[in-house]
């Protein structure tokens, strides 16, 4: 079976009353118990139990852990709770697992404002965490959730549960014997952090980050054998790193989520150094209770972001194997050290010694359990900021301070500050501060300590009623402040947001006094919140459009930079003003001279080496008038000629064509001066420059009738010969009476 067993580590507080420093001299042994404290024992069982093993506090809850408590007939295990009313501390019921499979329940144990939490081990032999809700009106509990290890915890020596601490919001588990996944890193341990409010969600996993570590560094480390929680700073301690030397680790919370800040280690030799781990404020302490002779605790300050100036405080002189440093806690400017295994004083063994903060960590005294034959007084340590609670073997002890008490005067309170007839530690004159139980909060007893009203009542009327939304409200807000109203007042209805770029929902007060705007979902870009309250997706005028961010109107959409229109016959420069473009379509938010095709050119236009001309058909005529298609599809004007000279057409378009001369400026010619003046088939006569047929002359060919053409030279060819020859012989037999321009 496995046994948890946790050296507790503190919670500690800046609000706790300080312990009254010892009257005896500090020099002699066993060392003077302090003045001033009322001892309560919380119950003295049997001794197989394991009560008082693990002991947490919070306001008026007590939690004693009872890891062997029988409960009926099985040893399940127990938890111990008790509750300080008007008669002092009285025991409620204690709290077990439904599971009656369960063993060692209550081997660790925490509790805050919100919850008690438990560690047990299941049938599987695994660590579990039960968690019990307290009601934040009556202080009440109810059966809460069953918090199972995750995969990276999920083995059965993980020792997952082994070490908790909470607070109102969040709940740390140490499980300081899970692997690390490799051989070098077995037993390295981890820590898991809940969110309290949403326990579905998965755990953040905190693992120690020592990259400089020699390899191996790690094995064994036991990362989160104690934890300590303060505020947004944890601390954790790896007794076991570097083969036992040991190291503390320091994480910081911010937006939810934690980070490792520093890796602190003894500056001296040490052996088991976080064992046992407090923090508070800008202090932290971390025991190494096995150092030889007697153990030692080395307390260190923050400077800045670094923990650094060690003062390390060991045992009495002459003290040997007392664990001293085995449990530890802060409590204000005091530092609680326990040795469990100290020396015995009426019979009692173990004691918790007491420094305070004066200059330097001095030795004030001690505290010691009254009972006869207590052992292991300190073995476990909580501190609250009303009690200390100090566990022992099958026992458990309260300590508070005995300031409180009924009052006629100042002299009838060690205090010397008797407030509304009850002896307090201050004057509290402060506003929303009050030592009565009838002002506090709930379940809360008159302990002497100046604490804050609760919340909803104000019984010196120290808050006014404002007349604003988000004023105050007349009542305390808890903290020891006047209540604003709070989130849920409404204080402005839905609108624009001040730049006017986007619009918020109904603003609500910030609880703080002012009036906050809602979330605010910005318009899309370039648009404006008009004055319906509404973001424009359209615009009407330049008002519409976010002219600070280089926006315009055009044609109904707001734009930025130059720009083309939907048809692309304007542009319009970075300023929105706009400009016809002539020769071509506007491109990239400019005119251009030139087309590159058909696409940059109007409609009705074609691009023609690089300039947009008007194009036709038959069923499209031009739409200019003087104009009229031509041939090639082309919107012309005025005469001209055809590409090929052979037609010439008129003003409005009509073909003539030519018959003997070619078309020169629109009209058919009527003269020539060389043959490529004339239509084909002429030829241009020197004499009359007229376009004629082509004449012919004959000439004589050897054996027989022949033709030639009349020209300068009489070279002819051969065929042509033959055939005009064959043709004069049939003229010359058919026609002999007539001369004929071609003689054979």
């Amino acid at each position: 079976m496995i046994v948890l067993a946790s050296t507790l580590s503190c919670n500690g507080s800046p609000r706790v009353v300080r312990l009254a420093r010892s009257t005896e001299s500090l020099d002699g042994s066993p060392i003077p118990a302090l003045n001033g404290l009322s001892e309560t024992a919380l119950g003295s069982v049997d001794s197989s139990t394991m009560f008082g093993a693990a002991v947490a506090i919070k306001s008026a809850h007590a939690v004693v852990g009872a890891a062997d408590a029988v409960i009926g007939s099985r040893q399940t295990g127990a938890v111990f709770q008790f509750t300080q009313g008007e008669s002092g501390w009285q025991a409620a019921s204690p709290l077990v697992p439904m599971d009656k499979t369960v063993t060692s329940f209550g081997s660790a144990v925490s509790v805050s404002t919100s919850i008690i939490a438990a560690t047990g081990v299941t049938s599987a032999q695994l660590g579990n965490v039960w968690l019990w809700n307290i009601s934040p009106s009556t202080g009440e509990l109810e059966a809460g959730a069953q918090i199972a290890p995750p995969a990276a915890a999920a083995g059965d020596q993980s020792l997952f549960g082994f070490a908790l601490v909470s607070d109102a919001t969040t709940l740390i588990v140490a499980s300081p014997a899970t692997d690390g996944g490799t051989p070098d890193t077995a037993s390295e341990g981890a820590v898991f952090v809940y969110n309290l409010s949403q326990l579905d969600a998965p755990a953040q996993t905190l693992v120690p980050a020592a990259a400089s570590l020699p390899t191996g560094a790690l094995s064994n480390s036991y990362f989160g054998y104690a934890v300590a929680l303060d505020g947004d700073n944890l601390v954790i301690g790896a007794p076991g790193e570097s083969d036992g030397v040991g190291a503390a680790y320091v994480f910081q919370r911010s937006s939810g989520s934690w980070q490792q800040t520093q890796r602190v280690i003894a500056t001296a030799t040490s052996s088991g150094f976080g064992s046992a781990v407090a923090i508070r404020g800008s202090w932290l302490a971390s025991a190494a209770p096995d150092l030889a002779p007697s153990g030692a605790v080395s307390v260190f300050q923050l400077s800045g972001s670094t923990w650094g100036s060690e003062h390390v405080l060991v045992d009495r002189p002459g003290s040997s194997q007392n664990r001293f440093g085995c449990s530890i806690g802060f409590t204000g400017d005091q530092l609680l050290v326990g040795g469990a295994d100290s020396g015995a004083i009426n019979g009692t063994q173990g004691r918790v010694q007491v420094f305070s903060l004066d200059g330097t960590w001095t030795l004030e005294g001690a505290l010691y359990s009254s009972a006869q034959s207590t052992l292991e007084f300190s073995a476990s340590l909580a501190i609250d900021d009303r009690a200390v609670v100090v566990g022992a073997q099958q026992n458990a002890f309260v300590f508070q301070s005995q300031l409180a008490g009924k009052c006629d005067s100042s002299s009838d309170c060690a205090s010397s500050h008797c407030v509304a007839g009850l002896c307090c530690n201050s004057e509290c004159t402060d506003a929303c501060y009050s030592c009565s139980n009838d002002s506090q909060a709930p379940g809360m007893q008159e302990s002497g300590l100046c604490l804050p009203v609760a919340a909803g009542l104000d019984p010196r009327d120290d808050c006014a009623v404002s007349a604003a939304p988000c004023g105050q409200t007349g009542v305390c807000d808890g903290s020891g402040a006047c209540a604003f109203a709070d989130t849920s007042t409404g204080c402005g209805s839905a609108g624009c947001s001040a730049d006017s770029r986007g619009v918020h929902g109904t603003s609500h007060c910030d609880g703080t006094g002012a009036c906050a705007d809602s979330t605010v979902d910005a318009c899309t870009k370039g648009y404006l919140c008009g004055s319906s309250g509404l973001c424009s997706t359209t615009c009407q005028q330049a008002s519409d459009c976010d002219a600070q961010a280089g926006y315009y109107c055009k044609e109904g959409a707001c734009v930025i930079g130059a720009s083309c229109s939907a048809d692309r016959t304007q542009m319009y420069d970075a300023s929105g003003h706009p400009s016809d473009c002539i020769q071509s379509l506007c491109s990239d938010g400019a005119c251009h001279s030139t087309c590159a095709s058909g696409d940059d050119c109007r409609s009705q236009q074609d691009c023609r080496q690089g300039v947009c001309i008007d194009v036709c058909s038959a069923d499209v005529p031009c739409s200019v008038a003087g104009f009229y298609c031509s041939q090639d599809g082309v919107c012309v004007t005025g005469a001209r000629c055809s590409a090929d000279n052979t037609t010439a057409y008129g003003p409005t378009g009509d073909p003539v064509v030519c018959l003997s001369a070619l078309c020169v400026d629109g009209q058919c010619g009527t003269a020539c001066t060389r043959k490529s003046d004339c239509v084909g088939g002429l030829a241009c006569d020197d004499d009359t420059h007229q376009c004629v047929e082509q004449p012919l002359r004959a000439a004589s060919v050897s054996g027989g009738c022949g033709i030639q053409p009349l020209t300068r030279n009489n070279s002819g060819l051969p065929w042509l010969v033959a055939a005009v020859f064959g043709f004069c012989g049939v003229r010359r037999r058919s026609q002999k009476s007539r001369r004929r321009s071609i003689k054979c």
